[in-house]
């Protein structure tokens, strides 16, 4: 039952959950793999948007499902802090922000581990640097990326649409005047989710 996967995903936060079919491992799956949930089916959306778009008007709006309180970093920041906190939290993003509270990129996981792999690829490093120094070098010394944006009193089933459209594991919300306020990723949709649900049960 997708209900049960989701409530070991939220409670353990583990990255993937092994699929067992008669006492064999039949396969896997992970936050990415329910995705195609929220995919429209023949044009349409597809069944859990239709869910949300329902739901009581007050609590699909972005701001009842978005991050609040969560870990920002400055481009000024080392990338090795950034990889920590990515590896010892349960974060799955990382906001990066200006001195005026702007956001400058979204980083994740993958952006660290493309970062490196470039370095190495092209053979920036010099056979005598260390090659733990690319961890001490700053985030701003990784590549910009777009992100798209949306505002907390958007309709969450919207914002979902357009996660779905850009294929985008999550949104940045800002307010009227583009300054950061929160995240709002498949992570936050799907708690939000699962709590309706189990509230309504």
């Amino acid at each position: 039952d997708i209900m049960h996967v989701l409530s070991v995903l939220l409670t353990d936060f583990p990255y993937v959950i092994g699929v067992m079919d008669g006492g064999k491992l039949h396969g896997q799956i992970c936050f990415t793999d329910l995705l195609t949930l929220f995919k429209p089916i023949d044009g349409k959306d597809s069944p859990w948007v239709r869910y949300i778009r329902q739901s009581d008007i007050g609590t699909t709006r972005v701001y009842g499902a978005m991050a609040k309180h969560i870990i920002c970093l400055s481009p000024k920041d080392e990338i090795y802090k950034a990889m920590r906190i990515l590896m010892t939290t349960n974060t799955f993003a990382i906001p990066i922000l200006d001195d005026y509270g702007y956001l400058k990129r979204i980083l994740c996981r993958m952006d660290i581990l493309e970062y490196i792999l470039k370095l190495f690829e092209s053979k920036e490093l010099t056979v005598f640097e260390q090659k733990g120094l690319i961890l001490d070098r700053s985030i701003g010394a990784l590549m910009e990326k777009e992100f798209a944006e949306v505002s907390a009193d958007d309709s969450l089933a919207d914002a979902v649409t357009k996660m779905v459209e850009k294929k985008s594991f999550c949104l940045a919300v800002t307010d009227q005047n583009r300054r950061f306020t929160g995240l709002l990723s498949f992570a936050e949709i799907l708690n939000w989710i699962f709590n309706l649900r189990k509230s309504q049960a």
